[in-house]
């Protein structure tokens, strides 16, 4: 097996990441979706065993621990993030909630990883260089009777709209995967899923600055590509009252 890595940087985005998460109901709305899925770690026999996939700097994960009350005598953790300094924050806020070594990796270990119980992918996988081999890695490493669980958007999210208008004017195909692509390279494997959709708002005052952190989140290094005048056209649509407020929806798989 070889190795995945993402191929995103965040890592001179984290204002923007931040400002998004402090004006969004996208992390809410996922808690709440991912919540009774935790049930898979309480395991009678043995510590039950999380693998986050993505993890960022571990601020959601920490929630999600922390409504979960798992026991932490009764968890084993493991995190992936290529970012260094997310990744060290997300093991510095989740050793708390385990006893053992919270193991950490840029990426995602060729072997001696898992199995795992649960593996969440929160909005991770858009990024991977190679979803299908990145999936059939992350399945592969599932514990029988474990749970892979991933949130996507697809082409009628807000975000996806207005990166394919980006891109449009670049004459460029978008660079990152959609819930779309999943679908196909979950098939392509032989794989089922369930899909349920998530609905969430995000609203911030309105003001050049504040677009300008949203579009920064949004487009990466992409954003220096354009003229910053028509990018800011892009939530005209949305704006009103001295605010821009969209709202929208993405979907979790549970993959077993």
């Amino acid at each position: 097996m070889g190795q995945v890595a993402t191929t995103k940087s965040f890592e001179s985005l984290h204002d923007a990441y931040a400002f998004f998460q402090d004006h969004s109901t996208e992390a809410d709305a996922d808690l709440e979706g991912y919540l009774p899925y935790l049930r898979t770690l309480a395991r009678p026999d043995r510590p039950g065993r999380l693998l986050d996939f993505g993890c960022g700097d571990g601020l959601f994960s920490g929630r999600l621990l922390e409504r979960a009350g798992l026991d932490p005598t009764r968890l084993e953790l493991s995190l992936v993030e290529p970012d260094p300094g997310y990744r060290g924050d997300a093991v510095a806020r989740l050793q708390a909630f385990c006893r053992a070594p919270v193991a950490a990796w840029p990426e995602f270990p060729a072997d001696g990883a898992g199995p795992f119980d649960l593996i969440l992918s929160n909005h991770a996988l858009y990024y991977v260089p190679d979803l299908a081999g990145t999936l059939a890695r992350l399945l592969a490493r599932l514990a029988p009777g474990g749970l892979l669980l991933t949130a996507m958007g697809d082409g009628g999210n807000i975000f996806a709209q207005w990166v394919d208008r980006v891109y449009a004017a670049l004459g460029e195909v978008p660079p990152h995967y959609r819930s779309e692509d999943l679908e196909a390279a979950l098939t392509g494997l032989g794989r089922t899923w369930r899909q349920e959709r998530i609905d969430y708002v995000l609203d911030f005052p309105d003001n050049p600055d504040n677009r300008i952190k949203i579009l920064r989140f949004m487009l990466g290094q992409t954003y220096a590509r354009l003229d910053r005048d028509w990018l800011l056209t892009l939530f005209d649509a949305q704006a009103a009252g001295g605010r821009v407020t969209a709202r929208t929806h993405h979907y979790h798989y549970v993959i077993g």
